[in-house]
Formats: C-alpha cells, structure tokens, sequence
C-alpha cells in the first residue's frame, strides 16, 4: 500500500484520476521502448513474392500504400504480424487531397459528380471561376478542410472504413499534413465558399489548418489506440497523432540545398521525439540517395516507367547517405527509412545496418541509447571571436540597423546577449563584430547558443568590413531559433581572403527578443558526434572533412558483405575534357543529365576522371554502359596509365568492369576515342574490395565527410560504458521499473522547484510537472 497523500490542487486531483485508472487498468506501454536501436520503417513498400512476409517483419512499422478494404491486405498484414507481433502495419488515408475517381484511395465520387450550389461540390477546393485547383507536383485536387459538411464526410467514412477493417491493421497513414495552409501549393485565387469570389487567404489558410486539427482530434476520440502516423505537421500534434515523418530535411541537408546545420536539424527531430504523448511514437526520417541528378532527371508522373531497374540498383547503392540518415535519426530517438522519396516510393532496399534480412530477432539489436549525443572532436585552433561569451559586457559586438521605422536594443541580461526588435515593415537588423580573418579555401566553424522568444529564422555570413561588403564566407539564411537554448554548429567555407571580415547575424525585422551566448570563431572543422547504446555506439561525421577519431574504448565493427570500404562515382560532367567533344543529353539509359560524345579515331581528344583515394587498396574500377550497336568496340581507357579495353556496343546495361588495381591516395581514368565508331563519356565508378562492417576490432576510426558509423561492444553482455546502472525515464527510485511508486514520488514533488529523478523531475528541468508526469506515463510498465 502506497501511503495517504493529501491532494490541495484541482490540478493535482486531475492527475491522481488519470493514473489511478492507469494504475488500476495497465497502461498499454510504448512498443518500441524496448525493441532497441536501430527502428526503421518501411513508407509504402511494394509487397510481392521478393518481398514477402519476412522482409517487412523486420521492420518496426510497414506502412501500406493501400487502404486496406481487401483481402489481400489483410492477409499481409496477417502474415506479418505472425512472423512479428510487434510489427505495426499501418493502411493509408487520404484526407489533405481529393483523389480523382478510379485514381488513388479514399475517393469521394459523390463531390465529383455534384452540381453546383449543392453541399458536395463545396467539396473540392475550386478557384473564382470554379475550377478545380491541383498542386504541380502531384497534379492533386484537395479536400475542402474548412468545410463542416465535407469534413464530416470525411471523419464518417473513415471511421466507418476503420470499423470494417476487422483489427488487421494497427492504425493509418496520413500525406501532406501541416497547419500552413493550402495557398503555398494552390495559390491565392481560392474560392473556398464557391461564391464567385476569391477569398481572404489568411482565412483559407486557417479554416484549412483548424479542420485538420478537428479532424485528428475526432479520430483520435474514436479510436484511442489506433496509430496516426502523418507526414508532416508541427509539434503540437503530438496531441493527436502518433508521430511525423521528416521527408525532406536530411536529403536537402546532404544536398547542400538547405542551409541549415545538422546540429539545428536533429534538434527539429528531438523536439517531435520528446514532444509525442501518444505510444507508440513513431516519429521518423527518411533519406534519399543523390537526387540532385535524380530530381533533375526526374518527375512524379515519369519516374514510374522511365526509371531502369539497373538504376534503381545503383541508386541504393549510396551506402554513406544511407548511413548518415540512419545514424543522424538515431542521434534524436526516431524511426528510419531509406528510399528513392519523395518521387518513387517502395524500393524495398535492405542493408546490413538494419540488422539480418528476414530474420526477426536482429531488430533492434544495438539496445537502448544510454546517454546523448556529444560532439567528440574538438578544434584546437585558436578563438577568434573577441568576448563571445558577454562576460565583459556589451563590446565590441554592437546592433545594426536599416530602415527609418526599425528599432532595435541590445543588451546585456542574465550574462547573454539579448537583442530587442521592435518590428517593422521593411528594413533589415544585424547583429556583429569586427574584425575576423579567413582565407580562401579554408573551412572555418562557428559555434554559439542561441534562443528567442518565439520560434524565427536568422542567418549568420561572414563579410568584408566596409568597401564593397563582399562574401568571405559561405552563409546560411536558415537557421531556426528556438525557445530554449540551442547548441549550434555551423561549418562555413571561406570563398575570399582577408583581415577584416565581419562575423554577422542577419535577425530580420520581426518584433521579438533574441539572445546569444559563447559564440565562437575558429579555423577548423569538428563535427563528429558519438551517441553510446547498451550494445554499441554510432559515430557521425557532419562536416566536409575527412575526420579521425580515437574512441573510448575497443569496439568491433557490424559484419556484413554489402558496402565497400570507400566507393566514388564521377559522371562526364566533372571530367576533364580535351578535344571536340559534343555534349549531348543523357537518355534513361545513360547516368546523369548529360554524356560526351566524339566520333573515333581522335588522337588529341581525351576525357579525365580524377578520383580521391582515402584508403589504400585494391579497387575495382567500373565504367557505366547503355551500349548502342554503333558505338565504338574498343574504347581505349587508361587507368593509372595502364590502357584496358572497352566494348561500348554490347553487353547488358550498367556497370562493366574494367579490371581491379592497386590504388593510394589517387587514381585517374581517361578515355582516349583511338578506336572507331562512336565513343561515349558517361560515368565511372571505383570501388573498394574491403568492406566498410568487416567485422574487425577497432580502437579508432577514419570518418568522411558526411558519414558515419555503427560499433558494437566487444563483449557482448556489456551494458554500461561505466558502473553507473543505466537510468530508466521515470524510474524515481532507481528499481529497475517505471510503476506507481515513482508516480507517488513524482505526485509528492508536483509543482515543486526540484531536481534529479529522485524528485520526480525526469527532464531535469528544475521543477516537477506535467512534462515529467508525462516521461512517467510513457514509460509505465518498462
């Protein structure tokens, strides 16, 4: 028996109801809480006889593209959870868009069909002059969300088709959701009350944003344990639904489209990860090989037919991003998937990260984390920054301003920066300090915490004081402040020399509060990251240079056959050509967007691909091959200066070796059109014979840029880095489980100015509240 405790608030009386009847009752704990690292998902995968029950068992969630009224569907998702119980197998719901009838799920063929001036033709968002809008991407009609009618249209037949689905299925699959609105995809001509006349968009936005709301909130009261799992949506959310999937961050980052440093990033997952209420969490990531080509190449409507199996190979075979969105995912506690998204869904690739192919058991084998994410390598080169810290004041940093109606202050509070904006229509706010040095080639890391008062975007650069202002350094204009202090890490390569840069945060002109605190400035990049779990460890490389590490202690590498070592691919177009070369376009067959073609013999015409070796070893060089009966048949092809040669005109489509050779440091291949016949540059390729997880015991690593890896311990019972047991989220008296004794020592502490989990407090916030309660009734039953 639990002692009395006297309840003196109506807050604290709320609780006590709740987790008695969870007490009495048994909380359904989260299902991945246990199953270890990594989780990976599968986002609407094919199921076929190459990819049957077995492959999708091991995952820890499949999400089907399919609505799950058949019965096909509900016998694999049978077989699935036979061979894995705890597999969720998740349907798809259309809810944001209209799906035309006879095309996609969910269709709604009455809103078609209706005539105007009836209740369903309201149904489909419409412009002044009643044409139905489609985004360009996917060419999709959407749901008129604002509408009460059509939003009851909507929650009726999906409960209904929920009531029908007969428990094979573990919840639903929700696209494009977010609380923007729908005017970014649609544009601005919006007739949402098909009266004749554009509406106001702020309004559209916000009818559309609270009928998504209402509509989560009402499945959700129907069906308290199904999974609602969305791509898209902010934080608060997590009220709602399950989890999101993060389906753009990671690819733009390794893109280097996106501006923002991934130390800002795993922040934008940590905060959905610890923000969900709802078990299981099943907030996720997914990653994409190099779509720079891919995107270029390729839309949504062609990529179905136009893209060749050999492609699709080769595509999954970028085995470093592939690693980089695994590791980075497990860095903030989420789920993983890697594909060809988001123009091509279902590639069904496997990888020796995930654990043993079609054996259940290896999911999740690394455990769980056991402590967060720390950057381990550490620059030595000296500050350049003058008082980051503000302990000495106000200088030299000082506010800029443009504009005659921007106001801004700066500050000294609480030992940070602060910087006031008082808002404005036009203009713009800098906040800086002179004078920095850099020089042209160099990479350079600036490091600094920050927050605001609300969430807003800034950007830091680096210029020339005075003159003509010139970039001296990359910049990046999308760096998102928070409302708690973040930890930033931005790697800037110097594009220009000098003495006198400036180190400058553009802070824009909206109204609010901004604070700073230990910026600094050095040459030099950090950027790996070590996250331990109780049967290994992950190492990540963020920046982009090679980095060695030496680890804490001696750990064993995963061992699997799949990735080599060190593998590089260089098209035409970043070879070196010489000689009348024609560049024409790439067909389907051909890699990339553009080829080189000549017509042979040509002696004084050549084409250089120059490849870095990190490792020493032997390679096996490869040449990529669409072959044409009047190409050239013998392509001479210099490796290192040892002539091969190369049929282009028959064989099959894809990579055809060349030979295996013995490189360091560097290798280079030229194409020399001595034959007869058409000669083509396409791409080339070397690769490693050693393997990346070669099973082999390390005490340090060599990481390239943007990469990283997975060890395991050298003794496998091995369960903490230190004596130290491991500390369960909620356990408050360290036995080992979460129960209701650490919900009475939370409840004895609530609304108390306590720390440390003895207390109750499980965030370690300083105060004993609903977030800890939270942390508690998460992990009820571990």
């Amino acid at each position: 028996m639990y002692n009395e405790v006297v309840i003196t608030s109506l807050t604290k009386m709320c609780f006590v109801f709740v987790c008695s009847l969870v007490a009495l009752l048994g909380f359904a704990k989260n299902v991945y809480a246990d199953s270890g690292y990594p989780r990976i998902l599968n986002w609407w995968g094919g199921y076929n006889t190459n990819t049957n029950a077995d492959y999708f068992a091991g995952f820890n969630l499949w999400s089907m593209a399919s609505a799950g009224t058949s019965q096909s569907s509900k016998d694999r998702a049978d077989a699935v959870h036979a061979l894995n119980p705890n597999t969720k197998v998740l349907v798809t719901a259309t809810i944001i868009t209209a799906s035309d009838p006879g095309r996609g799920l969910d269709n709604q063929p009455q809103w078609w069909n209706a005539s105007p001036g009836s209740p369903d033709y309201a149904c489909i968002l419409r412009n002044s002059v009643g044409t139905i809008l489609r985004d360009v991407t996917y060419n999709a009609a959407y749901a008129n969300l604002g509408n009460t009618y059509c939003r009851d249209t909507i929650v009726n037949y999906l409960i209904n088709r929920w009531n029908l689905s007969g428990g094979h299925f573990d919840g639903i699959t929700v696209d494009l959701v977010d609380d923007s609105g729908v005017s970014i995809t649609l544009g601005n001509d919006i007739d949402a009350n098909v009266d004749g006349v554009p509406d106001d968009i702020a309004t559209v936005n916000a009818d559309h944003a609270s009928g998504v709301i209402d509509i989560f909130q009402r499945l959700r009261a129907a069906f308290p344990g199904m999974i609602i799992f969305c791509n898209g949506s902010p934080p608060y959310f997590s009220q709602w639904i399950n989890g999101r999937l993060f389906e753009m961050d990671i690819k733009r980052y390794l893109d280097n489209d996106y501006g923002r440093p991934w130390s800002e990033i795993i922040h934008n997952f940590s905060v959905w990860t610890s923000k969900n209420t709802i078990s299981p969490n099943t907030t996720s990531v997914l990653n994409t090989p190099d779509s720079v080509t891919m995107r270029s190449k390729y839309n949504f409507q062609n990529i179905w037919t136009a893209i060749k199996p050999e492609m699709m190979v080769e595509y999954g075979t970028d085995y470093n991003r592939m690693r980089f969105g695994l590791v980075s995912t497990m860095m903030a506690g989420g789920m993983y998937h890697y594909d060809l998204g988001p123009y091509m869904w279902g590639s069904n690739w496997w990888y020796d990260e995930y654990g043993t192919r079609g054996q259940v058991s290896s999911l999740g084998y690394l455990g769980q984390s056991i402590d967060s994410p720390m950057l381990i390598s550490q620059i030595t080169a000296p500050d350049q920054v003058v008082n980051g810290n503000f302990s000495s004041g106000t200088s030299p940093w000082f506010v800029s301003t443009s504009g005659s109606t921007v106001v801004a202050t700066y500050n000294i509070e609480n030992g940070s920066a602060h910087i006031q904006i008082g808002g404005a229509s036009s203009g713009w706010v800098t906040f800086r300090e002179n004078y920095v040095s850099v020089e042209a080639g160099k990479y350079y890391t600036l490091s600094f915490k920050a927050k605001a008062n609300t969430s807003r975007y800034n950007g830091v650069r680096i210029q020339r004081a005075g003159g003509a202002w010139e970039y001296l350094a990359q910049a990046a204009y999308n760096i998102r402040f928070f409302t708690d202090w973040t930890q930033y890490y931005y790697v800037m390569k110097a594009i220009g020399t000098g003495t006198n840069g400036t180190l400058l945060f553009d802070l824009g002109i909206a109204a609010g509060d901004i604070y700073f605190d230990d910026i600094v400035f050095q040459e030099g990049v950090g950027g790996v990251w070590q996250r331990h779990f109780k049967n290994g460890t992950i190492l990540l490389n963020e920046g982009p240079l090679q980095q060695t590490v030496t680890l804490d202690k001696t750990y064993r590498k995963l061992n699997g056959s799949q990735a080599p070592l060190y593998f590089q691919r260089i098209d035409d177009d970043q070879a070196i050509a010489v000689g009348s070369w024609s560049i024409l376009a790439a067909s389907f067959d051909q890699w990339g967007l553009k080829i080189h073609s000549i017509n042979a013999p040509n002696a004084n015409a050549s084409l250089t691909y120059n490849f870095t070796i990190p490792y020493a070893g032997e390679y096996d060089v490869l040449a990529w091959v669409a072959p044409l009966t009047t190409y050239s048949k013998n392509v001479t092809v210099s490796i290192n200066g040892v002539d091969v040669n190369l049929d282009q005109s028959l064989g099959s489509l894809g990579w055809h070796s060349l030979g295996k050779f013995n490189f360091n440091q560097t290798s280079t291949v030229v194409i020399k059109p001595l034959g007869t016949g058409v000669v083509i540059g396409d791409a080339f390729k070397v690769v490693s014979i050693a393997r990346y997880n070669d099973g082999g015991v390390v005490n340090q690593v060599t990481l390239q840029p943007n990469d990283a890896i997975i060890l395991l311990n050298t003794t496998p019972t091995e369960t903490t880095l230190t004596p130290t047991p491991t500390v369960i989220p909620g356990d408050a008296n360290s036995d080992g489980k979460v129960d209701g004794a650490d919900y009475v020592i939370w409840l004895n502490h609530y609304d108390q100015n306590a720390s440390g989990y003895s207390n109750g407090d499980f965030n370690n916030s300083g105060k004993v509240d609903g977030a800890d309660y939270i942390i508690w009734l998460n992990n009820y039953g571990i």
